[in-house]
């Protein structure tokens, strides 16, 4: 219905090699009476985006304004010019609350390729997540961990790939954002990924009842720079 809002979680980052933009699309059906027979405000849609950095610290906020049909568009580079570093990285949180009828998402474009992030997915006491992973030559593995809750948060990562089990834990600041590397991890599987790819996946657990984000992102090496970038969650 016109007038709600939903909440919704993205990881968002600036790198020289791939940038991230939010788009905003709202629901066809909702207006296909014809914007005649719309009130003027169901004619548009808001946002309002709070960018966290990988610290939990709070460096942006901006409020958005749509036409209800077009597709919005927010390139995310601008707002994380004093987003610290970490992880080699500028990246952190976008929180975005948005009116419908339209539906967040979040692209990462590469100078040769792009793919759209879903929200990133929930785990808490309650729910483990499983998420399915290949390792293999040029091929970079970054797990995402954000802590939505004002306490820090420990969670426990295992990768199982067939009877072997390596896990690490990874504590996340109130409100922060952290990557783990899969390469840089677990680097006993370096060996069995030159020849071929390994299959395994992550099992990842908590023991804070607060919702903390998980997502798998991965970029694989192309010929004369260029990368395909592919995600999980």
């Amino acid at each position: 219905m016109f007038g709600e809002s939903l909440t919704s979680h993205f990881w968002v980052a600036s790198t020289p090699l791939f940038q991230t933009a939010l788009f905003f699309v709202p629901d066809g059906t909702r207006f296909q009476a014809g914007m005649e027979e719309l009130s003027s405000e169901q004619k548009s849609y808001t946002t309002d985006i709070k960018i966290f950095d990988a610290d939990g610290e709070l460096i942006n906020e901006v409020a958005t304004t749509y036409p209800i049909d077009r597709v919005g568009i927010l390139e995310i580079e601008p707002l994380l010019e004093v987003c610290k570093y970490e992880g080699g990285m500028k990246h952190g949180r976008a929180v975005i609350t948005c009116s419908a009828p339209a539906q967040p998402m979040s692209r990462i474009q590469g100078r040769d390729s792009a793919v759209f992030m879903g929200e990133l997915l929930p785990l808490n006491t309650q729910q483990r997540a499983f998420i399915p992973v290949t390792l293999s030559e040029g091929k970079s593995s970054i797990l995402i961990l954000s802590n939505f809750s004002a306490s820090p948060s420990s969670i426990k990562c295992k990768l199982i790939v067939g009877k072997r089990s390596p896990e690490t834990q990874v504590d996340v600041p109130a409100g922060g954002t952290r990557m783990l590397s899969l390469e840089s991890e677990f680097p006993e599987y370096a060996d069995l990924t030159v020849s071929r790819a390994v299959q395994g996946y992550l099992r990842l657990s908590t023991r804070s009842d607060d919702q903390i984000g998980v997502q798998l992102f991965e970029r694989l090496e192309g010929a004369k720079e260029s990368s395909l970038f592919t995600t999980i969650g």
